[in-house]
């Protein structure tokens, strides 16, 4: 029978929260003001709507401020509030919301510079908080905490996870953007869309029809992209709390004829047949989950959704709701990307103490912004961050101030089944209780509690078993003793506090994840076993999710080493120029070991410290760690395999003479100071932001190319490039740089910069003149050279006027804001030709020529 490594899947759980990330500077949050936020809005748009027509309005108008507050709690402000009229300064502001024109979109940008500018868009329409829907003003707030929480914790981790994740980072043969499937689709939960719900009374005792639910609404929305189904399968019947009354829906005798379910009411009055046939649509919908229908809003449970779609509506066996606290950000992701690129909107809902929303995807950008549908007429549809409502983005136990983030889920696989072949599988198993004990003489593992369920599918007549997979990559052994799950559901787990002999054949010695696993059949018909995944799902969840045992003596001696929570395995490979008996300091913040070649593994656990002797000329690290430190170890060669752990790499004093750092793209910090480094390439580190390359043997040349493969920061999150460490230590080599270059770091929003380790501080490092810049300074703008071959200069320009690059047919190829002194223009990727540049009055025409 195949065994399905866990540490190998592409599914696996976040990081541990416990983790701390020491970074070679400090974390300092800076509050954006309103005008800066403006500002960012404007160049923004400025980007994204180069093409205006004559006389549009492009003003950008602010429409609301959520300020900060020590209490965490939600205030929005709107213009029409004193404070803002008034003009005061409304700083410290988790996020601003501002209109552009008359339905000419919006952009919420963020209050602090440790987070993404934008965190929602759209180019089109606008938000109207004076009419906004309850539901837009909860998600509002649930960005807010989620801000708040990171803002207040620091947690880099959770920082770095807030940052949107384009596809091409979760799946290279993904599209770089999808455009929203759902079209000019806009349904809403009034009328007629509610005209066949049941009637209500509000407070006051006045008779009304229940508005859809967002549940349904979103539900509808799909299958009229889909137009499916025609007809639709079986029947269904409760009683609504609601209402009172008892609601049946026989999908079986039921026809839906799409050519009269208009796409939005944008053209006019439905019909009655039209209004006919759409509130059909929708209350179908809501039966079919069982919608509690009320005056002030419709609500149903989403783990209902994926049921109702297979069950009643024609839609694949395989099409299942996914809980979104049991997946990373990258696989969950992966699931939400490749649906869309498949062409099928995806159901998303996420929950909280004041209630649940449900919304579609339909869409994303090149910066891994999603397309949200939000259902209220296309209100307010545009591009969000949707990684604002990670879990991990509100701290250990993520969703305990009431949340959206907690309890999000989303459909994957949701397509017509036309044929009717689609056949159901048996449901995804996720647990989230395992107590384990070792018990060393009879080297057994006794299961205290075990408890596993099904999220949406269920499963039956199947088996679990305990797993000791081997922490150096080695293979997985299932326990001997097997336990038969003959039914589980959602609402009835399994759970099992006996299984208390579990023992495992012939475990060699080294380091043992300890995880449970469950029996299935892949596609080809045959039995495998597959981790069991941990879902935080009820109130006494417990918050161990493996545990790691350590057997030594030839296997004679076991031991509970700790429990621990999933993490990704990376590891680092070298070669040593020391020689054998020498020592150097191997340090890692996570689980590691450090193997040499022939040897057996030396352990670090939990950022212990300690002197590695070199006893090989070849040594791996490998384990779960986003932090490592390497040091005077003489190492010359590094062979990278790391995954999205690593997030820091100390490699000071070695002998390293060139790194491909493209292999680690999820690194943000890299000190490479004082080897022998010549090259250093950054391609795909777009999370990069401080390097200390101080004691290198890099010249003026070395240091333009690196800097020219730097990748752009946001516009206020800056990053470090250490170019000089000033000490009373004699250098190896002073690293130099021409002002020019320094200036391209600028326009890539990098500072480069000087460090002092003896007081942890920097200092600004300007660059030495080449010559190139020395221009006649007359007070005019002086643009050069031309012809010119990767850049521009240009010089005499006010600052913040826009510097923009023609075609000479008049095709906008490329703009910035200009800053005060010399602006650097990157023209590498511009063909060889003549254009015209021009900033404000000024205008030139330049060549462009391939470098000789």
């Amino acid at each position: 029978m195949t065994i399905r490594k866990f540490f190998s899947l592409s599914v696996r759980g976040f990081l541990a929260t416990a983790l701390s990330v020491v970074f070679a500077f400090a974390l300092s949050a800076r509050p954006v003001d309103v005008h800066s936020a403006k500002r960012i809005a404007e160049g923004f748009f400025h980007a994204r709507t180069s093409q205006l027509r004559a006389g549009e309005d492009q003003s950008i108008r602010l429409e609301a401020v959520s300020l900060r507050t020590s209490d965490k709690s939600f205030t929005l402000i709107t213009t029409e509030d004193p404070l803002l009229r008034s003009g005061a300064a409304v700083a410290p502001a988790s996020f601003y919301v501002f209109n552009r024109g008359v339905n000419g979109g919006y952009a919420i940008i963020a209050g602090d510079d440790l987070l993404t500018p934008i965190l929602g868009y759209s180019l089109s329409g606008q938000i109207d908080l004076k009419d906004a829907p309850q539901y837009l003003l909860g998600f509002f707030e649930k960005v807010n905490q989620a801000i708040e929480n990171v803002l207040q914790s620091g947690d880099p981790i959770a920082l770095k996870e807030m940052a949107p994740i384009a596809a091409k980072s979760v799946k290279k043969d993904f599209p770089t953007t999808v455009e929203p499937l759902l079209g000019e689709i806009a349904w809403d939960q009034g009328f007629p869309w509610n005209k066949q719900c049941p009637n209500v009374k509000d407070q006051m005792g006045v008779t009304m029809k229940a508005p859809v639910g967002c549940v349904a609404t979103a539900m509808s929305q799909i299958m009229r992209y889909h137009e499916w189904p025609t007809q639709g399968e079986g029947s269904s019947s409760y009683t609504d709390r609601g209402s009172a009354v008892t609601l049946s829906a026989d999908y079986g005798k039921t026809t839906y004829d799409y050519s009269l379910m208009p796409k939005s009411q944008k053209h006019g009055k439905f019909t009655e047949a039209e209004e006919d046939e759409v509130a059909k649509l929708s209350s179908h919908a809501g039966i079919s989950v069982e919608m509690m229908y009320g005056a002030n809003g419709s609500g149903a449970f989403s783990f209902n959704v994926g049921k109702a779609f297979r069950n009643h509506f024609r839609y694949d066996k395989n099409t299942m709701i996914l809980p979104r606290d049991a997946y990373s950000t990258e696989d969950w992701y992966g699931y939400v990307f490749g649906d869309l690129a498949a062409g099928l909107p995806v159901y998303y809902a996420g929950a909280g103490s004041g209630g649940g929303h449900a919304f579609v995807f339909d869409g994303y950008d090149k910066d891994g912004n999603v397309h949200v549908n939000w259902g209220w007429a296309g209100m307010s549809n545009g591009y969000f961050n949707m990684n604002l409502l990670n879990p991990s983005a509100l701290g250990t136990g993520g969703g305990t101030g009431g949340g959206f983030n907690y309890y999000q889920n989303c459909t994957v696989n949701l397509k017509p089944d036309k044929t009717g072949t689609s056949v159901a599988p048996n449901g995804k198993l996720y647990y989230d209780m395992f107590i384990v004990n070792i018990d060393e003489t009879k080297k057994q593992i006794a299961i205290n509690t075990f408890r596993c369920f099904p999220y949406d599918l269920d499963y039956n007549n199947g088996e679990f078993a305990i797993a000791a997979e081997a922490f150096d990559g080695g293979e997985v052994i299932v326990g001997k003793n097997r336990e038969d799950i003959f039914n589980a559901t959602s609402t009835q787990p399994y759970v099992n506090s006996s299984l208390v002999e579990t023992s495992f054949s012939n475990l060699k010695d080294g380091y043992y994840l300890i995880h449970p696993v469950y029996k299935v059949k892949n596609k080809a018909g045959e039995d495998v076993w597959e981790p069991i995944l941990y879902l935080p799902m009820y109130k006494n969840s417990s918050p161990i999710r493996h545990a790691l045992i350590k057997v030594s003596g030839n296997g004679t001696k076991w031991e509970k080493v700790a429990g621990v929570s999933n993490m990704e395995r990376t590891s680092i490979a070298f070669t040593t120029r020391k020689a054998a008996g020498e020592s150097f300091l191997f340090k890692a913040n996570g689980i590691a070991s450090a193997k040499q070649s022939g040897l057996e593994s030396v352990p670090l656990l939990n950022g212990e410290e300690q002197q590695l002797v070199l006893k090989s000329d070849k040594v791996n690290i490998e384990g779960f760690f986003n932090t490592l430190t390497i040091q005077n170890a003489g190492i010359s060669e590094l062979l990278l395999n790391a995954t999205s752990s690593l997030t820091k790499l100390d490699m000071r004093n070695n002998e390293i003479s060139y790194l491909n750092a493209g292999h680690m793209p999820e690194i943000d910090s890299l000190d490479l100071s004082f080897n022998k480094l010549s090259v250093l390439t950054l391609d795909g580190c777009e999370k990069l932001k401080y390097i200390n390359l101080s004691g290198n043997p890099l010249g003026p040349k070395e240091i333009a190319q690196i800097i020219s493969s730097l990748p752009k920061r946001p516009y206020n999150s800056r990053g470090r490039l250490v170019l000089r460490e000033i000490s009373d230590t004699p250098h190896a080599q002073d690293v130099w740089a021409f002002a020019p270059d320094v200036q391209l770091a600028t326009v890539k929003n990098w500072w480069v910069m000087t460090y002092n380790p003896a007081d942890n501080t920097y200092g600004v490092y300007k660059g030495v003149p080449s010559g190139v810049e020395e221009v006649a300074e007359d007070g005019t703008p002086k643009l050069y050279p031309s012809p010119a071959t990767d850049r521009l200069y240009l010089k005499g320009i006010e600052e913040g006027v826009a510097i923009e690059l023609y075609s000479l047919s008049g095709e906008l190829l490329l703009t910035q804001k200009a800053i005060q002194g010399t602006n650097v223009v990157l023209v590498s990727d511009l063909p060889r030709g003549q254009y015209l540049l021009k900033a404000g009055d000024f205008k030139q025409k330049v060549t462009l020529q391939s470098e000789k």
